[in-house]
Order: C-alpha cells, then structure tokens, then sequence
C-alpha cells in the first residue's frame, strides 16, 4: 500500500510506542523486583501467578482500591500480558516499586510514557520528520539510559514501508470519519440558530446577576452553648494569612489545618472564617466572602459548590439543569460548577473559602482552586484535614499548622467555666488537663456538667465529674453533647474510630504502630520502639519510611529533643481509649500473641541498651521510666488475654521462650528498681517468680535463673526484707560458682551483693569480708583500674564507715573516685557518686565544710549529666540541705530539702519512698527551727507515703515513728512519744533482731523519753541495753558507743551519781577523740557535757576550762554563728552565774542570744531559753524588773512556739514566780508558780521531778506569807515525789531536807529543824563528797539552827566548815564566804557575850 511520509512517520512512531516500549518496560519491571526482593521470602520474579499474588499482598488497601483495574492483570504475574498502562502503573505508582524507585529511573521511564501519552491523542494520522525524529530520539535515549538494546528501534526507524493489516484498518477508519464529518455539518447548522436565540436570554440574566451580587459569609453551624475566642491561636492564623496573601502577588494561597479528630479543627476554621470577614467589612476592603466547602466526601463538595454558586449569582437555569442531570456524577459535577465559579470569584477584591472535614486530600485536590493559580482572583483557602501525608511542604504559597494539642490552658478554663457555670478555677484547670485541652471534649464535660446542675443537682461539680470519668462514660456524656448540637455530628470517639479504622485498612505501617500503641499505656513511646516494632514485622519496609510515616499521622503526636531530633510518639488518651478497643475487637488470639511476642522482644531490647547509660544520660532515664510502664501494661494485657500455660507450650508464642519471658520480667524489675521505682520492681519480680519454675537445666536457662535471683535479691534488700535478699542472692552466687567457678565477674558481683545484705544488717564485718573476696576476683580479672574494682573500693568504704573508721572510710572513697575518674572522666554519675560518699563521710568526720565542697562538686557533674529533674540530683539537693542543717543555716536546709522534694515529686508523684524521704527531712528542718507543728505534719506525710509503698512493717516506717516521737518529746508529749519510739523499735526488731545499730538507736530515744519523763531508772536501763548492743556490733571504738557513754553519763548526772556521770563522759570523750581527733563537734560535745558534770559537783573552775575547750572546738568548726557556739557561751554563762560572776554571765548569755537570734529568728525555742538565762541573771544582779521582762519575753516566745502546755512555758512561769517572791509580790508568784504546777501535772502526771521543783516553789511563797505549815505541807510532796523518783541518796532529796528544816526552825521546832539538816548533810555528803557548796549550806543551815538554840560552839563550828569549803570554791572575795564570815564572827561575838555572862554570874 501507498502512503506518505507522513504517515509512515506515524505508524513507525505508534509501533514503537505501543510494541517496542512495553517490551523495555517489562525489563525494568523485572530488574526493579529482583533488586528489591531477591533475598526476600518473595524471591525472583518468574512471571508465575505466586509472583503476581505477592506484588498484590505487598500493596496496601488504599493502593488496590484505586488500581484496581491493573490488578486484575497483574495478580496472573505474567507480564507479557500486562499493556503499557499496567507497566507504568507497576514501575512508577504502585508500593512495592514505585515508593522506592531512584529518581533517575523515574525519570527515564517517566519520559517514554509521556511520548506514548503524545501518539495516543495524535487526531491526525501523519506526524512530520522533525517531529518523529524527535519522538524517536527520546525513546532511544531512555533504553540507551536503562541499558536496554535498541537494534529493533533503529530498525523501525530505518523502514521505508509499512505494509500491515493495521495500516489497511486505519484509511478504512478514516473515510468513516469523513462522512460523519458531513452529517455533523447539517447538525451544527441547525445548533446554531437554537444557539443564537437563546444569547439574548444568557445576556439578560448575566445582566441580572451581576446587579445582585454583594459581599457574604457562609460558615458552619454555630454551636449552642458559650463560644470562648481561642485568641492567641486565631491571631496567629489570621497574620499568616496575610503574610501569605501579600506574598502570593494575586496568585491563591492555602492554609492546612490538620489534628486528631475533636481537636476543634472545624470551629477553630469558623471563627477565623469570621474575624476575616469582619476585619474585611470594618476596613471596607471592597467586596468579600466567606464561604465553607464540606469535602468530607464528593458529594458533600459538590453540594458544598452547588451553595456557593448560587451565593455568587450562578444562574438557576444552569444550576437546576446540571443539578437534575443523572448522566453527570459528583466529580463531574465539581468540575462544571468550578467553571461557573471561577469567573465569578473575580469580581471579589478578596475571599477566604474554608474547605472543611477532608479525608483524602489527594482526591479533593483536583477539585479545589488550586494553589499559586492566578485564575481564580486573589483569594485564600483553609483547609482542615487529617490526612497530613498529602499536605504540601510549606512555601511562598501554603502553610500546614497541626491543632493536635488542643485548646491554650486558659482558653481550656474558661471554656469550662462560661459553659458550665462553675467558676472553681482549680478544679477546671485539672478537668481541662484530664480532657488534654481538648474542645469537643471541654465542651461536651461542661454541657454535662451544666446539664446535670440544672436538673436539681445543684452540688454536681467538677469533682465529681472526674471520680465517674472514664472511657465508657466520656463517649455517653459525647453523644448526649452530639445531640443538642448540629455543629458536632459526631462525638470525637466514633470520629476517632473511624479514622483507625481507615488507617488500619489502608496503611500497613500505621496498622502496626497502632498495634503497638493498643499494648502500651498512653505514655509516651520512644519513637525508635515503634520504628523496631513495624521492622520486625515487615522487614521489607525501609527505616526512613516508616518513620515519614509515622511522624505524618495527625493520630500520633511526635516529641523533639532540643535539637528538634523526633524522640518519643504518644496519641491523646481518647485515641488511646478507642485503640485499644477497636485493635482488640479486629485481631485474633494468633494474632495478637504476635504483637504481643514482638513487643517483648523490642522492649528487651530498648531495656538492654539504655540501662548501661542511666548514670550517663537524662534521656536514657527517661526511656527508661516510660519503658518500664508500657512493660507494665505489655504484662496486664498478656494475663488478660493469655494463659501460663500457652506461653510454656510454645503454642501462641513459638518466637518467644519462657526463658526470653523471665529475661524480660527481671530487666524490668531492676531497672524499676534503679528509676527507684521499687513498688513496680516488686511487682516485676513477683510476677517472674511464676514463670521461673519452667526453666529447664540448660545452661542458658541456668544463667537466667541466676540473674533473677540476682534482681530478686536487690529488690528484696531494698523493701527492708534482708534475710530473703541474703538467701536469694546466695542461690544466684551458687549458680554463678557451679557454672563459672570461683573467678569469674559475676561471682564477684554476687559476693558483692551479699556484702551490701550484711552492711545493710549492721553485720559489718562479715559485710568487709564478702566485699573483700569481691574485690579480689575483680582485682584478679580487670586489673587495678576498672569500674568493678572501683565499686568494690567504693563499698568498703561504706563498711568502714559503718564501723566508725572514718578515715579508712575516706581512704576507700578516694581510691574508688580516683579509679573512676581516670575511667570515665569527671562528668559521670560514678564520679558523682564517689563525690557524693566524700561528702557523707566529711559530715560523719564533722568537717561540714568539705562536705559541702563535695556534694557540690557532685551536685554540678549530675546537673550536666541528667539536668535540673532527676532523682540523683535531687539526692545531691537534699544532701546538701542535711550539711546546711548540720552547719545550723536552717533556711538553707530547707531551700534544699524543697527543691528536692520538688523535684522528686515531678518525677515520681506524691506516693515514692523518695518524696516521702524529703517530707521527713523537711520535718527534722522544722523542728530545728522549733515550727514542731510544721515538723510534725510533714512527718505525718512521710509516713503516709512509707506505708503505702512498704506496708507497717518497714525500716522506712519505723524511722517515720521514731522523727514523731523525736517531734512529741519536743512538744512536750512524752507519752505520745514513748507510744511511736516503741513502734519504731518492734518493727526493727522484728525486721533485724536485737543486735542491730537501729535497735540500738531506738533504745536510745526511748531512754531519752523515760528521762524526760524523769523514770532514770527506766533511762538508765535503756541506754546500757543500747550500749550493749553496740559494742557487741562495733566493738569498744565506735562513734555509736561513744554516744551511748554520753548519753549514760547524762542520766547519772540526772541521779546526782556525778562521779559515774564523770567517768562516762570520759569514756565518751576518749572514744572519739581517737576517732575523729581533738578538732571535732562529738569531742566538743563530750568537754561541755564534762563541764556540765563539774558545773553540777560546784567545781566551776574545771567546769569552765571543759567549757571554753568544747567553745574553742565549735568556733573552730563551725564558725562564730553557729547553734553549737551559742550553747557553749550559755553553758559559760551558767558557770559564771555559778560562781557569782554575773556581768561576766550577762555577757556569755547575751552572746548566745544573739547568734541564736541571728540563726533562727526572735521566735525560736533557743531564744526563748537564752531569754530565761538572761532573767536568772539578772535576778542574780538584784535587777529584778529586768528579769521580769525576760523572762515574760520567754514565756511569749514560748507559748507562740509550743502553746500554753508545754515545759518551757512552764519553766518561765515558775521563774516569774520566782522574780516576784523576790519583788515581795507574793500572791502574783503564787499565781505562776500555780499555772507552772497545772502544766506540768498535766504534761509529766504527779510523779515527776518538774512538779516536785513547782511544790518546792510554792512551798517557798507559803514560806515568805509566813504561812509554814502550807509550806511544810508542799515541801513534804516535793519530798515524796523525789525519794519516789531517785530513791534517799540524792541531790534533790537532800535539798527537800533542807527546806522542811528550815521551815521547822521558822516554826520554832528547832530538833526537828536540826534532824533534817542532818538528812541533807549526810545524803549530800554521800551525793558530792565533802567539798561541795551543797554540803557548806547544810552546814551553814545547822549553824542557823545551832545559833537559834544559843549552841554557839557548835554553831561556829558548823559555820567554820561552811566557810572553809566556800573559800576552797569561791576564793576570799565571794558573797557566799563573806556572808558565812558574817554570821561566824556573829556566834563568836555571841559566845564570848554568853562567857563574859557567866563570868559575872561566878564572881557574884
């Protein structure tokens, strides 16, 4: 046949196309596949029907949906059948290829589709030479690109003729087409007089369209109740829409809005809809609309334009006709009215169009005015979607904002409070984080909540709302929401299910991070958790994919670290709530024992690579704390949808081993345990223990046997439970030995862990020798310098320490920091922690300030190491408040104990061992501070906390029990204090038995009470119970039995038995002088209690030495301003008082109150009592009005602290009563002496020495009104309690004596005066010895008496004893010895009168 060049020039180029190119095409296909699938389960593609199954099970829903039409060809896997369209689909579109296809290669075989696409609409059958030449060099280009041959291509380019069938069928079509063309002729003749008449009509209603068009708004439904304006949010919007407008030069510019479904997408758009609107009309910006386009399906848009035309002034006729036409569907129907609008929108100067409610924005895309187009006028959209995975990257002409997080917290509350008419801001705050600022579930809570008020529950709040909150209960109060308002066709929960529901079907990757995301709390999860988990189970899914698509999801909510890397996924409670009921409801049991397996196997994993960097790292901390709960949860959902025995079966679980099982529940509980966490690790362990006993002999299975009773161990010596941590860590060491032997790191790690039993046992010797059979295996195995061995050294400093060698203790710490730092370099948690230690045992040594030095060094390395929120830190904090506590700046302490309870609370809750550490610290702060209400309460806190975490019977609790008691001895409450030291003290016995150091410090509070009660007999008792078990634990040279000495030596100075008082205190001083040397606050302590006992035995000369000995020390150590220094100047002050030095004692005193004043403030228990001193000082002077002030001053600083029953406000009333007896205002001392009896009656009972001191004192008032025999009546009460109390042989008894002879010499009764004299000399004889002031006033007082009866000799001689042991005392110039001088030089004047008498008498 004949044809032109022309026309051999198109059917050359269409045989390339339609024959040559598929077959290229087919190549590539194949070479793609194998390169991608070779070594996967798919294989090599062989054009066999598996192959083609496999390509259709690898594309998602939303892929064989749409290309359906493909896949009927394609599932045969033969691709000789597939036509050019199949081929490009499978290479450039589908999932399996084209998501992953180079963009060179995309580009080559984009081009040969594109010259297939320009020969398919070729209307004329001829194509020049240019324009084949051009057309063929293409297709040679891409072959040559793809490596493909290109012989047959220049063969069919070379032809001449084309003698083909096709040819033949293609003239025949043409002169078809020719007489068609002839009958359509006549056609349009006729069409177009039809036409011409109906112009004029198109003319008029153009003319009456353009006459009504005006400015307009069309926006959403308006919901019913209270609009709160989200102000910051929609100022914003509104200034990126017009940073875009002005930058887009006339062209469309778009806004995306994306977020979970109630995130209030919908009505945010509405209201900037309306304030667009608004500003437009105010500023009179020519005309304007406002219009909203439904897009949720394409009917919705459809109708949604249908709106719109009609508004713009679309003519009725056109719109009825298209409206009616049922060959037209939506998509079409988009496409006309498009048209109608698009001239008509430019008679706008501006418009905003809120495209709301789109599912699938590449679908709607093409039927929305494109962004950038100039075609539509200088117009805007806004776009609320959730399909951000084909939102656009931001540009000069789009912007994608996210609303996910909900409404600003103040916009949250007073959407709350307008709603629902309750105006408590507090509890709306906390509903409004509950609902996760949330507007449709604000919205909904507050109709409910208003609902309900109004319907005769006036009582109905917030609070009540949150206690029946729950799932179930939100979507009923929703749909009941729903209901009242159109705005909201949906409640967020089924718009939310029906969102998953999409993904899950349509998304394999989402599908899997749902899954997860079902098994896990609604924490947050570490990102690389969900990347691993969708890994493992589609392993041919590539990394960087599956986190873009991830992180697209509007569902799933991503956190960025600081430098904007993604780090940790969470969805919002609600999105929670509906996975895990709408993942549970789709899987089977099969299934859901994969997930379940998967999950196991990741977070083992995620456990595994953080948990050696939780002393390094803040982040891995927090991985960790999160990991740990979603584990948590892992667990609950495996009991609850699975047995034990289908997990040892192998059954459900074939990829999962118990042993994996018991390895996943033993690094969870120790890392709890490490986060501090120590209820969950508790709960962990137990949980393991049920699958332990399936482990089999293997020695896998031996070694994860081991290590469980490693962590069991830990976690039982945590909870105080220290004979089945020993028996559990015993069982792993005898593992670890029968499998490795005796040399081998974990065997030192389990003779290690039995080293911390015994320490924590108080068996500090048997503790040493396990750590040191662990540091030997460590030595052996790493060499000196290694992180093990520095543990080892590390932990036998706390043993030495423990023992009350300090500076072996030292020595250690130092040779472990030192290992450490050459390790790890300065900025690690280890170091920080040898640090640390330094710092503890700088306190113990009482060098306060090197022990702030290092914790502040290990304060700054954990604040780099993990920043301001973390537990470690806030352990640096409180010990730092404890060194401030030690050093008497109290507000400092507590500056640090509540930063560190801060802290510990944001990362832990109100309910941790941790937090309930701080409240007790918190309290000891108070009550040095004397705020024992404070102190108190804080107690009670800690306390609460440590029985809900541990239960009664736990060292926590017993140490709660025992700072309450400290608290209720201080307030003067010694029966209430006995009541908690006895608490504490039965559960330290029944956890440690009753050779521990903690029994014995409960034996020794006790004893501190029963003297106090004044029972010394009781305190006595206690104190040597305790000083027994110490030096039974310690041995003789121990801080711990120094302490007992003095605490010994301070009940018998309490019995007047000074010498034993002596000797103690010696015992005391001695012990701790080899321990800590002269310079030490314990040394201090043991010279001034030394200078109290010779103060009591009247030898104020050796008194005051001890005294500026311990005021020497103090300074030294703690400064000038320092509790410890007051109390020495007081002591000294005493002494000086003692020995009638009284300016000199006015001076000490008011250096005590000054820095006591300086440290605590005015109002404070040590003011109050440097108060009282002050008083008795000046009493000493005969200034009596200034002793009154004081002591008033004491009693009102007394009373603010404690009350009106307490001891040191009784104290201040007996001495006021003694400042007016010296007034001669006799009825006002009896007055206070009275008040002072009624409270310590109260405080103490009758038996008490306090009471027997306020007889004494009101015997003496009895005794100035001359009212003896009252007098002798109260002296004889204050007698029998003391005998009672001390039995005859005391100080006290001796002094009752003496005031019943006096008061019988006021009374004339001068034998029975005389025989009590007598009483009191010899017991004080027997009580002080002979050189005693005590005993020169016995003496003194017989001389009254023998002078009274005109004995003179016998009297003088009294008196000349008195005399001699005064000036032995006081020296020559003493009120005391020139007084006794008096009344001897009396008698003797009277004697020799009496002699010269008789005399006279003998000469008459």
């Amino acid at each position: 046949m004949e044809y032109t060049p022309q026309q051999l020039n198109y059917f050359r180029i269409r045989y390339i196309a339609f024959n040559l190119v598929p077959e290229g095409l087919r190549k590539v296909f194949k070479q793609e596949w194998n390169f991608l699938y070779m070594t996967t389960p798919f294989g090599e593609w062989k054009d066999i029907p598996q192959n083609g199954s496999d390509f259709y099970n690898n594309e998602t829903g939303k892929s064989r949906k749409k290309n359906g039409r493909y896949f009927a060809t394609i599932q045969k896997g033969n691709t000789a059948e597939w036509d050019c369209s199949c081929l490009l689909f499978a290479i450039l579109f589908s999932d399996s290829i084209g998501t992953t296809l180079s963009s060179t290669i995309r580009k080559e075989v984009d081009d040969p589709r594109q010259v297939r696409n320009d020969v398919a609409h070729i209307n004329e059958v001829e194509l020049t030479d240019a324009e084949f030449q051009n057309y063929v060099a293409r297709v040679i280009a891409t072959f040559t690109s793809l490596e493909l041959l290109t012989d047959e291509i220049e063969d069919v380019k070379n032809q001449s003729s084309f003698p083909t069938a096709e040819v033949k069928s293609l003239k025949l079509k043409a002169d078809g087409l020719k007489a068609d063309l002839k009958a359509k002729d006549e056609e349009v003749k006729n069409l177009n007089s039809e036409l011409q008449s109906k112009q004029e009509e198109v003319e008029t209603l153009t003319q009456e369209i353009s006459s009504k068009v005006e400015s307009f708004c069309s926006l959403t439904f308006k919901p019913s109740h209270q609009i709160i304006r989200r102000s910051n949010d929609v100022t914003r919007i509104k200034n990126k829409l017009e940073e875009l407008y002005n930058e887009s030069k006339g062209a469309i510019s778009t806004i995306y809005l994306s977020g979970i479904p109630g995130c209030g997408k919908s009505q945010f758009a509405r209201q900037v809809g309306q304030e667009v609107y608004d500003k437009s009309l105010r500023e009179d910006e020519g005309l304007t609309f406002v219009s909203t386009l439904n897009a949720e399906t394409l009917d919705s848009l459809a109708n949604s334009y249908f709106n719109l035309a009609k508004q713009l002034g679309v003519t009725e006729y056109a719109l009825t006709n298209l409206a009616t036409s049922t060959k037209v569907d939506s998509s079409e129907k988009i496409q006309h009215l498009m048209r109608f609008i698009s001239p008509k929108v430019k008679q706008f100067s501006a418009w905003l169009i809120i495209v709301d409610n789109v599912v699938d924005l590449s679908v709607v895309r093409s039927y929305l005015p494109p962004s950038a187009s100039e075609e539509w006028g200088h117009g805007q959209m806004l776009v609320t979607t959730q399909d951000t995975q084909s939102i656009p990257f931001n540009s000069p002409h789009t912007y994608h904002e996210s609303l996910s997080k909900g409404m600003h917290p103040d916009d949250a509350v007073d959407l709350l409070r307008e709603v629902s008419q309750i105006s408590n801001q507090q509890e709306a705050e906390e509903v409004a984080k509950v609902l996760e600022y949330q507007p449709l579930a604000l919205a909904a809570a507050a109709v409910y909540v208003q609902t309900i008020v109004s319907y005769n529950t006036p009582n109905y709040g917030w609070t009540k709302y949150l206690e029946t909150f729950n799932s179930e209960e939100r979507e009923a109060r929703e749909e009941l929401f729903a209901k009242k308002n159109r705005a909201y066709p949906k409640t967020t929960a089924t718009a939310i299910r029906i969102a998953i529901t999409r993904a899950l079907e349509s998304d394999k990757v989402l599908c899997e991070v749902f899954c997860l995301f079902s098994l896990c709390t609604s924490d947050s999860l570490p990102i690389e958790a969900a990347v691993n988990f969708v890994k493992f189970r589609n392993k041919q899914q590539k990394e960087e994919i599956i986190r873009a698509k991830i992180l697209e999801s509007t569902m799933i909510t991503c956190l960025y670290d600081v430098d904007g890397t993604p780090t940790y996924l969470r969805v919002h409670n609600v999105v929670h709530e509906v996975l895990k009921s709408t993942v549970t409801s789709v899987l089977n049991r099969t299934h859901k024992a994969e997930y379940f397996s998967v999950a196991v196997k990741i977070f083992s994993s995620l456990i595994e690579d953080n948990k050696k960097l939780l002393l390094a790292s803040e982040s891995a901390c927090i991985k960790l704390r999160l990991t740990t709960s979603h584990c948590k949860e892992l667990y609950q959902h495996f009991k609850t949808n699975f047995t034990d025995t289908e997990l040892t079966n192998n059954e459900l679980f074939p990829s999962i081993a118990p042993r994996n099982f018991v390895s996943w529940l033993s690094s969870t509980a120790e890392v709890s345990r490490d986060l501090s966490n120590i209820s969950d690790a508790h709960l962990f362990c137990t949980l393991c223990s049920d699958f332990v006993n399936y482990l089999d002999d293997e020695l896998r299975d031996k070694l994860e046997k081991a290590n469980y009773f490693r962590v069991q161990g830990l976690v039982s010596k945590d909870l105080d439970k220290n004979n089945q941590a020993k028996e559990y860590f015993e069982k792993s060491l005898a593992i670890r030995k029968e499998i490795y032997g005796e040399h081998h790191g974990d065997v030192a790690t389990s003779y290690n862990n039995l080293g911390n039993v015994y320490c924590d046992l108080g068996q500090y010797n048997q503790a040493k020798e396990y750590y040191e059979k662990s540091l030997t295996i460590r030595k052996e195995i790493y060499g000196e310098h290694h992180g093990d061995v520095a543990q080892s050294y590390n932990n036998l400093g706390i043993v030495y320490s423990g023992l009350g060698q300090y500076s072996q203790s030292k020595e250690y710490y130092e040779k472990s920091l030192a290992i450490r730092k050459e390790i790890y370099g300065e900025h690690h948690g280890d170091v920080a922690a040898s640090y640390n230690n330094l710092g503890l045992v700088y306190s113990d040594l009482g060098q306060y300030n090197q022990a702030k030095e290092y914790h502040e060094k290990s304060l700054a390395i954990k604040k780099e190491i993990y920043g301001e929120h973390h537990g470690a830190v806030a352990a640096s904090y409180n010990n730092l408040g404890l060194v401030y506590s030690d050093l008497c700046q109290y507000n400092q302490a507590k500056e640090y104990h509540e930063k560190s309870l801060a802290i510990r609370k944001e990362i832990y809750g109100e309910h941790h061992g941790a937090v309930a550490a701080s409240y007790n610290n918190l309290g000891l702060v108070y009550s040095d501070l004397c705020q024992y209400n404070q102190a108190k309460e804080y107690h009670e806190k800690s306390l609460a906390i440590k029985k809900e975490i541990y239960g009664e019977h736990h060292g926590a609790v017993a140490a709660s029990y025992n700072n309450l008691g400290l608290v209720y001895s201080d307030l003067c409450q010694y029966n209430q204090a006995k009541e908690y030291h006895e608490k504490s003290l039965a559960i330290r016995k029944e956890i440690y038995g009753e050779h521990h150091g903690d029994v014995t410090g409960r034996y020794n509070n006790l004893g501190n009470v029963y003297r106090k009660l004044g029972q010394y007999n009781q305190a006595k008792e206690y104190h040597e119970k305790s000083l027994a078990i110490r030096k039974e634990i310690y041995g003789e040279q121990h801080g711990y039995v120094a302490a007992s000495y003095n605490n010994l030596g301070i009940v018998y100075s309490d019995l007047c038995q000074y010498n034993q008082a002596k000797e103690y205190h010696e015992k005391s001083l001695t012990i701790r002088k080899e321990i800590y040397g002269e310079h030490h606050g314990g040394v201090a302590t043991s010279y001034n209690n030394l200078g109290a006992v010779y103060s009591d035995l009247r030898q104020y000369n050796q008194a005051k030495e001890y005294l500026e000995k311990s005021l020497a020390i103090t300074k030294e150590i703690y400064g000038e301003h320092h509790g410890w220094v007051a109390t020495s100047y007081k002591n000294l002050g005493l002494v000086y008082s003692g020995l009638g030095q009284y300016n000199q004692a006015k001076e000490y005193h008011e250096k005590s109150v000054a820095i006591s004043k300086e440290i605590y403030g005015e109002h404070h228990g040590a003011v109050a009592r440097s108060y009282n001193n002050l008083g008795l000082v000046y009493s000493g002077l005969g200034q009596y009005n200034q002793a009154k002030e004081y002591h008033e001053k004491s009693v009102a600083i007394s009373k603010e602290i404690y009350g009106e029953h307490h001891g040191a406000v009784a104290r201040s009333y007996n001495n006021l009563g003694i400042v007016y007896s010296a007034l001669g205002q006799y009825n006002q001392a009896k007055e206070y002496h009275e008040k002072s009896l009624a409270i310590r009656k109260e405080i103490y009972g009758e038996h008490h020495g306090d009471v027997a001191a306020s007889y004494i004192s009101l015997g003496n008032v009895y005794s100035n009104l001359c009212k003896y025999n009252q007098a002798k009546e109260y002296y004889e009460k204050s007698l029998a309690i003391r005998k009672e109390i001390y039995g005859e042989h005391h100080g006290d008894v001796a002094q009752r004596y003496n005031n019943l002879g006096i008061v019988y010499r006021k009374l004339g009764q001068y034998n029975q005066a005389k025989e009590y004299h007598e009483k009191s000399l010899a017991v004080k004889k027997i009580t002080y010895g002979e050189e005693h002031s005590y005993v020169a006033n016995s003496y003194f007082d017989l001389g009254n008496i023998y002078c009274s009866v005109k004995q003179y000799p016998v009297s003088a001689e009294c008196y000349e004893k008195a005399l001699n042991i005064n000036k032995t005392l006081y020296g020559e110039q003493h009120a005391v010895v020139k007084r006794t001088f008096n009344e001897l030089g009396f008698v003797k004047r009277k004697q020799r009168e009496l002699n010269q008498t008789r005399n006279k008498c003998c000469i008459v």
